[in-house]
């Protein structure tokens, strides 16, 4: 090969990379916006796809570090009173061809709202209310002293309470869904997911999912309730109380505990086993139902 041909060769394959590497430039955009905030206000943030991070950082600004696809337009952070708006803008018929990863600051006594469709979204460190959705991805929670809603269609869900949440809600479609340090009252279901939740301080429980194992480790305080109910799954339940008021059944499936309480046998009515008894002052009402599965009560 001379060197005219080799010339128009380079002159050709620099022509080739040239867009491949803008657009690759371009799918990394860097951008960081900053905007003041109210200490106690509410931050909203809404993206696509990609990844939400949300951490607390200082008492009068909300700061943004995002890394753009290609097809995002613009990174919108707003103030109106005393909410601010992290929006990612992308066209509409682009929904499927972009994403971005966002770094949010925002003050840590702040309401937190996140909305996403195929991206996770995670948060540290706020002392506020929370709400976080997402269609199809995870959700990792820092939970402090303030209600929680947490919800994802195809996604795992995991929130670390530190014993002191008043309420929590939590709803997976298909995912499986841990708790750790919860308190309160906590609401858990899932129709195609493990559940299993630690808590250390709690007021009712009510966790229940269609095609799952259910695992709850509670300490209740005073009068309260437990209710763990799976269709195809097992229900293992360590309950710490002032006595408990046990209602279990099964379809088919045993029933054992480490009360020495026997249960009944449902032959009559089919193949599983019934349990209703009481233990202390039955303080807290448990409930117990599988249909194809066994259940184990024991003391936490």
């Amino acid at each position: 090969m001379n060197v005219k041909t080799i010339s128009a060769a380079a002159v050709v394959l620099a022509t080739l990379c040239t867009p491949a590497i803008a657009a690759d430039n371009n799918a990394r955009r860097q951008v960081e916006k900053r905007v003041d905030a109210d200490a106690g206000g509410t931050v909203i943030v809404s993206n696509v796809a990609g990844e939400v991070k949300v951490n607390a950082g200082s008492d009068d600004e909300v700061r943004v570090k995002a890394r753009l696809g290609a097809n995002v337009r613009d990174l919108e952070v707003e103030r109106d009173g005393n909410r601010v708006y992290v929006r990612v803008d992308v066209p509409n018929n682009e929904h499927r061809y972009t994403d971005a990863w966002l770094e949010v600051a925002i003050p840590p006594g702040s309401r937190l709202e996140v909305n996403a469709v195929s991206a996770d979204i995670r948060s540290q460190g706020i002392r506020g209310e929370q709400q976080l959705k997402s269609v199809s991805g995870d959700i990792v929670a820092e939970l402090a002293s303030a209600e929680a809603e947490l919800k994802s269609v195809s996604g795992d869900i995991r929130a670390h309470g530190g014993g002191t949440v008043p309420k929590l809600s939590v709803s997976a479609t298909s995912g499986d869904v841990q708790v750790d340090s919860g308190a309160g009252d906590l609401e858990i279901v899932s129709v195609s997911g493990d559940i299993q939740a630690k808590l250390a301080s709690a007021v009712s429980v009510r966790a229940r999912t269609t095609s799952g194992d259910v695992n709850v480790d509670a300490t209740m305080r005073g009068k309260g309730e437990v209710e763990a109910a799976s269709v195809s799954g097992d229900v293992e339940l360590a309950i710490d109380g002032d006595g408990l008021d046990i209602d279990a059944k099964t379809f088919s499936g045993d029933i054992d505990n480490c009360f020495g309480l026997k249960a009944t046998s449902r032959r009559s009515h089919g193949p599983g086993e019934t349990l209703h008894e009481t233990t202390g002052n039955g303080a807290v009402e448990v409930q117990a139902k599988t249909m194809s599965g066994d259940i184990e009560l024991c003391h936490r």
